[in-house]
């Protein structure tokens, strides 16, 4: 008989499971708001710090997806790096 304090397997799984869609969601999310603003930024080149900052932040939710859905220790590092650079020549594209 299980006690009372015990947590269901299932309830874990679940969570995991939310989690992951919410990481893949925001991926998508963000992927799309990549390509709109690639698309702007042909026609329109003031666009372009903001093509730098989604990528940036695509980049970092992957590296997120990576380690926690896919378990690959090597990408997550690689794209958290990237990421980061990115996210500060964006930075950098605003302030100057």
């Amino acid at each position: 008989m299980k006690q009372k304090n015990e947590k269901n397997k299932n309830d874990k799984i679940y969570r995991n499971y939310a989690f992951n869609q919410a990481g893949m969601l925001v991926q998508v999310v963000l992927v799309f708001c990549l390509l709109v603003f690639a698309v702007i930024s042909i026609f329109n080149s003031e666009f372009m710090p903001a093509v730098t900052l989604v990528t940036g932040l695509t980049l970092l939710v992957m590296a997120y997806n990576n380690y926690r859905i896919y378990k690959r220790k090597s990408f997550t590092m690689l794209y958290i790096a990237i990421g980061v650079i990115v996210l500060i020549f964006g930075v950098l594209d605003l302030i100057g």
